[in-house]
């Protein structure tokens, strides 16, 4: 798979790509459907709803990188999220990864929680490995972001 901004190649996050792709160029992040929708609201949404909410989502500006359809534009709490609505991917620009990281942390440091502080800023910056914790935080900020697009629709 290429990236959407660049047309570098991805890279797998974790074993068998377990938390995604990334792109050792612009350092985006592609994240596959397991996890995503399901974390939203713990039912198959994309399903349930038919995706129309997601299709009237603005073009996103690229294609998906696993199988070329148009991604949608989803923005939440201020960060931009593309979707595609064909294979359900989910891609984050690495300023949106950073920003989804600021927003975890800055919620996990209010919760009085420990490990927000082994945070550190940039830790995803430069090509580096994202951490398993981080990578779980990311997947959680976007089923919750997923999930906003269905708020007042009925299962």
């Amino acid at each position: 798979m290429r990236c959407p901004r660049d047309g570098f190649t991805l890279v797998n996050v974790g074993a068998d790509s377990r938390f995604g792709h990334r792109c050792s160029r612009c350092d985006g992040s592609l994240f596959g459907e397991q996890g995503l929708l399901g974390a939203a609201h713990g039912v198959d949404l994309a399903q349930s709803a038919g995706l129309e909410s997601f299709r009237n989502l603005p073009d996103g500006g690229c294609a998906c990188p696993r199988d070329g359809a148009p991604m949608r534009l989803l923005q939440y709490r201020g960060v931009e999220i593309d979707v595609c609505i064909a294979c359900r991917s989910v891609w984050l620009d690495a300023g949106e990864h950073a920003k989804v990281r600021a927003i975890v942390r800055r919620e996990q440091r209010e919760l009085g929680l420990d490990r927000a502080a082994s945070f550190k800023d940039g830790a995803h910056a430069g090509g580096s490995d994202v951490g398993v914790e981080d990578a779980i935080d990311v997947v959680g900020f976007i089923g919750e972001a997923l999930g906003s697009v269905f708020d007042g629709i009925s299962f």
